[in-house]
C-alpha cells in the first residue's frame, strides 16, 4: 500500500472516530415523558424582571397550551415581554407550535428588538433536521437575510424545553439533558436537581442549568461563556410551575456581567 493511501486512510479513520466521540453526548439525552406533559394544565405565567438589581426593570409572560381553533393539533406556547432597563431596552415575542404527543416543536417564530436592531426568526423542525431563517434590521446599516439548515433530531426550542422540564418526574439528584435550538445555534443543556426547599412559601425543586454549544458540523461540545450561572426554582407539585429564575450572563461589550432575576407575580388560565 502506498504511503499516500495509508495516510489518507488513517486521516479518514481518525475523522470518523472523532465524529463518533463528539456525538457520544446524544446518548445521554433524557427521553420525553408525554404522560407527564398530559397532566399539566394550560397556564399563563407573568414574571417581574429585575436586571442587575434594578427592581421592576421588565416583565416577561409565558403561556403554555394556548388554545387556537385554527391549530387544534398543536400544543401552542408563547413568550412575550422585555426589559425597560435604561442601558439595555429589549422586547421579545415568541410562539412555538409543538406536537401534542411528543412535545417536540414543529415551528417556532420569534421577533426581538433592542436599541441597535430588530431580528425576526423562523425555525422549522423536522424528524431529522432543522431549517432556520433570520431577517436582521440594523437601524444603522440596513436589512440582511440569512438561512441555514443542519441535521438534528429530538431537539427543542426554548418553550418546548420548559415544557419538557415540567413534564419530568423530578427528584433530588436527578439529571436532565436536553438538545435545544433557541434561535440561531444549537446547545446541550444539562440540568441537575440540586435540592428540595421552600421558596416563596411553597415546596420547590432547585435546578442548576449548564449550557454548552454544539458545533453543527462536527457535533463537538464547545464552552458557552455568555451564561455564567443559572438556577430555577420549580414547584414540587404535579404542575411544576417555575416560581423564580436567577441568571448571570456575560453580555460582552454591552454589559460585562449582568444578573437577571425573574419572580412569578401572576398565574392564571390562558
Amino acid at each position: 500500500m502506498k504511503l499516500k493511501t495509508i495516510l489518507t486512510t488513517a486521516l479518514v479513520a481518525a475523522a470518523i472516530s472523532t465524529q463518533v466521540q463528539a456525538q457520544e453526548w446524544k446518548k445521554t439525552l433524557t427521553p420525553s415523558n408525554p404522560k407527564g406533559g398530559a397532566a399539566l394544565k394550560p397556564v399563563h405565567l407573568t414574571y417581574e424582571a429585575n436586571f442587575n438589581g434594578a427592581i421592576k426593570s421588565g416583565k416577561i409572560s409565558f403561556i403554555f397550551d394556548k388554545k387556537d381553533k385554527r391549530y387544534p393539533k398543536y400544543f401552542i406556547s408563547q413568550c412575550y415581554g422585555g426589559s425597560s432597563f435604561n442601558s439595555l431596552p429589549y422586547k421579545l415575542q415568541m410562539t412555538s407550535f409543538a406536537s401534542r404527543k411528543t412535545l417536540l416543536p414543529k415551528l417556532m417564530v420569534s421577533k426581538d428588538k433592542d436599541k441597535r436592531k430588530e431580528e425576526s426568526i423562523t425555525n422549522k423542525f423536522y424528524t431529522s433536521s432543522v431549517s432556520h431563517k433570520k431577517t436582521t434590521k440594523n437601524f444603522v446599516t440596513g436589512t440582511t437575510d440569512s438561512s441555514q439548515s443542519f441535521k438534528a433530531s429530538a431537539i427543542h426550542d426554548p418553550l418546548t424545553a420548559m415544557m419538557f422540564i415540567r413534564s419530568q418526574k423530578l427528584e433530588v439528584g436527578n439529571k436532565i439533558n436536553i438538545f435545544i435550538f433557541p434561535s440561531t445555534k444549537p446547545y446541550l443543556v444539562n440540568i441537575d436537581v440540586l435540592s428540595k426547599e421552600i421558596r416563596h412559601g411553597k415546596p420547590c425543586f432547585k435546578l442548576n442549568v449548564i449550557m454548552r454549544r454544539v458545533n453543527k458540523d462536527t457535533g463537538k461540545l464547545e464552552p458557552y461563556k455568555k451564561l455564567k450561572k443559572a438556577n430555577i426554582w420549580i414547584t414540587a407539585d404535579d404542575q411544576r410551575i417555575p416560581l423564580e429564575f436567577r441568571i448571570e450572563v456575560n453580555l460582552a461589550k454591552y454589559i460585562k456581567l449582568g444578573s437577571v432575576r425573574l419572580i412569578l407575580k401572576a398565574q392564571q388560565k390562558p
